[in-house]
């Protein structure tokens, strides 16, 4: 079959004789009207092969292809318009043209003018409408965007629509889509949970450089989660990830803070914790800057400053994070380095409490108990531990276990102090421990037992409680004799005057030594 002039012309445009291809065109274009020889001819002007490069000349035929209907001479000459190219800008004819090739099936256009609206909030279902169609025509970034918008239903059915979007996206390297494969098979959206296909798909993207994969990467590997657990690649990924500028950039330093901050995978270093907490605050991000300002209350890695701790507590509290606010009512509550100041520490103990935050409602259970900020008010104080101990606070639970002991806010019941202690006890709250040695040594809600007595005391001194040894005989090895025990030689850890009432009843004999 003999070929035509535009084949000709397509011939020798693949063999690199762009002058040839010109020529062809050119009579196509002039004899024919042919469109696409026009919108080549185009190409060819714009960029310079076979011909001097010439804007105006690149303008005017696919000004010409697109008035003939060839949408992606339409697409084109909305591009021109848009950058000036061959002509005066002009928002509006590119808007014109966007649109006209989008209606046209032009794939790029849809999917550009998809996102124009849903940046404008503009048409919202014309503009999912076409970011589908482009997505049906293999988009990539549009088969991208049309999954985040099945996502965004948060129905069943929408996200498992959009986890087959990513995978069409994925299968074409869209880095973006492997990102969001990841996250929902990390968090079972749409798919069944599965942290090897979770580490597989992060792994695609953050072998591509995605900073928000190699951030999880990093974490997947030094955890051991889904793939076999590798520090040395973990930490070169999160160093990867935090030398980005990239919003999520963030996330990978905060990582980095927190595992230098409690020796995970690393020997601990306060100060380089507080060295990635800072790069991670300073991009305003509310979670390294609650763990920043609780550095500077606490003095580790920093110097000691309640000021600085305030401000970048402040700064995280006032995004909505109530671990913030709770931090912050308690540089208030201690005043290390500023005055106590017991009203903004309610202030900020309630704030968190509004988002149902547990040890913030202990917290304000505690100034009730104390009389600070507050009228004292043991029933005040019984509601909060027990709102707090239901949402899962341990020191509530210990606390309302005090309360209990001592009749305090409520009726005196040994029976329901012993099982609250034992509860906060195994998991580590030496309030809880010393209690419960209290119990034994008193045979209160237990037979007295002064040997498991003793083991307690024993356990909570080496725990760092501070009441335990005055139990104790120097060296720790027997209890003491009640004619030895001084409330004054006490540290007062516990709140209130707990241990006063104790020892009010040790003082009355109610047991025997």
């Amino acid at each position: 079959m003999e070929k035509t002039t535009f084949d000709l012309g397509l011939a020798a445009y693949r063999a690199g004789n762009y002058t040839e291809a010109k020529a062809c065109w050119q009579r196509c274009a002039e004899e024919e009207d042919h469109p696409t020889a026009m919108y080549n001819l185009g190409t060819l002007y714009e960029s310079g092969r076979g011909v001097g490069r010439d804007e105006k000349a690149a303008f005017s035929w696919y000004e010409r292809a697109a008035g003939a209907g060839l949408p992606a001479a339409m697409y084109r000459l909305a591009r021109c318009f848009k950058q000036g190219y061959g002509t005066e800008k002009d928002d509006a004819a590119w808007s014109d043209w966007l649109f006209r090739a989008a209606a046209a099936g032009h794939a790029e256009a849809q999917f550009e003018g998809a996102r124009h609206l849903m940046a404008h909030d503009q048409l919202p279902r014309i503009a999912e409408e076409l970011m589908h169609q482009a997505a049906a025509q293999g988009h990539p970034g549009a088969q991208y965007e049309y999954g985040r918008i099945c996502r965004k239903r948060g129905t069943a059915e929408g996200m498992s629509e959009a986890a087959a979007w990513y995978r069409r996206a994925a299968g074409q390297g869209d880095v973006d889509s492997m990102s969001q494969l990841g996250s929902m098979y990390e968090y079972g959206d749409g798919v069944p949970q599965n942290y090897e296909e979770a580490a597989r798909f992060y792994a695609m993207a953050a072998e591509r450089g995605n900073c928000f994969a190699q951030w999880k990467t990093g974490l997947f590997l030094k955890d051991g989660r889904g793939v076999g657990k590798d520090t040395a690649r973990a930490f070169k990924l999160l160093h990867a990830a935090a030398a980005q500028h990239s919003p999520h950039a963030r996330y990978a330093q905060h990582a980095l803070g927190d595992a230098y901050e409690q020796g995970d995978g690393v020997a601990p270093d306060p100060a380089e914790a507080a060295r990635w907490y800072r790069q991670a605050a300073e991009q305003g991000y509310e979670y390294a800057q609650n763990k920043l300002g609780t550095l500077y209350h606490q003095g580790k890695g920093v110097g000691q400053d309640d000021t600085a701790a305030i401000e970048w507590l402040s700064r995280a509290a006032s995004r909505g994070l109530a671990a913030a606010s709770f931090n912050l009512g308690i540089v208030y509550y201690e005043g290390r380095s500023v005055e106590p100041n017991d009203a903004e520490a309610l202030r900020c103990f309630r704030k968190a409490a509004e988002s149902g935050h547990a040890p913030a409602l202990n917290a304000i259970g505690v100034m009730y108990g104390e009389g600070r900020g507050v009228p004292k008010n043991a029933a005040e104080a019984i509601r909060y531990y027990r709102a707090a101990a239901d949402a899962g606070d341990l020191q509530a639970t210990t606390n309302l276990a005090w309360s209990y002991f001592n009749g305090e806010g409520v009726a005196r019941d040994y029976g329901k102090a012993v099982r609250g202690f034992e509860r906060a006890a195994q998991a580590g709250i030496h309030q809880a421990v010393l209690g419960l040695a209290v119990c034994y040594r008193l045979g209160k809600g237990v037979a007295k037992d002064k040997v498991r007595a003793r083991e307690l005391f024993l356990r909570a001194a080496q725990m760092g409680n501070l009441e335990a040894p005055h139990f104790l005989t120097a060296k720790g090895q027997e209890l003491r004799p009640v004619s030895e025990l001084d409330i004054k030689s006490t540290a007062g850890d516990i709140a209130g005057s707990i241990l006063e009432a104790l020892f009010n009843q040790l003082s009355e004999g109610e047991y025997d030594d």
